[in-house]
């Protein structure tokens, strides 16, 4: 008996996924915050489809990033938003990249040979608008990266939800050779964090000597950054 029923939900449901904007809003109810690449609108209330909703990635504003774009509206749209009141939590590049350089720890994810990902903390210094770093010289993440550049890398911080900040980037890595380079690199690392390192005298042998040789590289990241500050949506309702 519910196979009428379930088969049209699932035409409708096609219908919206493919941006028919003739389409009514069927699964549209008040439920907290509309994410359009973004630009988060409190009040408005779309729920995503539900296809799309369980296949995006979860998201830290409260649900999956992409799904919770109204499947009736395109990004051509983000300007009547904002004149609508809408809050954008993206940050401007500048601010991305003062948030990359103050950052303590960072997360790099490299590819193993079967192409499954591996997400590691690193130390690291922000030069250029690259991520640089070093990493001992017997670590498996140097053939990792020699293998297949391809990488992406993230800081993130705040507890509640209203102090979620991140920068996610994807780019390629590319070892670093030239001494001029290094060199920078290494003033970089060492201003940032000589106040939290332990010094080699009060390491074990073994451990004094994994840290004795190190390969330099850097990530260069590709054009798009992906952001958001929760904040900014108590700003502005303030």
């Amino acid at each position: 008996m519910l196979g009428a029923p379930v088969t049209h939900l699932r035409a409708k449901l096609t219908q919206i996924r493919a941006g028919d904007a003739h389409f009514p809003r069927m699964l549209s109810q008040p439920f907290g915050i509309v994410q359009d690449r973004g630009i988060a609108k409190p009040g408005l209330g779309l729920r995503p489809s539900l296809s799309e909703a369980a296949s995006s990635p979860a998201s830290p504003h409260g649900g999956a990033t992409d799904a919770l774009r109204s499947p009736l509206r395109s990004s051509r749209d983000e300007g009547p938003l904002l004149k609508c009141g809408a809050v954008s939590i993206r940050l401007s590049p500048e601010e991305a990249w003062d948030v990359l350089e103050t950052s303590h720890t960072g997360i790099l994810t490299t590819l193993r040979s079967d192409g499954s990902p591996i997400t590691l903390p690193i130390w690291f210094a922000v030069l250029d608008r690259t991520i640089c770093f070093t990493t001992p010289n017997r670590t498996k993440k140097i053939a990792r990266i020699r293998r297949d550049p391809r990488a992406s890398f993230l800081v993130e911080s705040g507890r509640h939800w209203a102090e979620l900040r991140a920068v996610h980037l994807s780019g390629l890595i590319e070892e670093v050779r030239d001494d001029a380079t290094r060199a920078r690199i290494d003033a970089a690392i060492d201003a940032k964090y000589a106040a939290f390192r332990t010094p080699r005298s009060e390491m074990p042998d073994g451990t004094r000597e994994y840290y004795a040789g190190r390969t330099y590289f850097r990530l260069l990241p590709g054009p798009r950054l992906l952001t958001w500050d929760n904040s900014r949506l108590l700003q502005q309702s303030t």
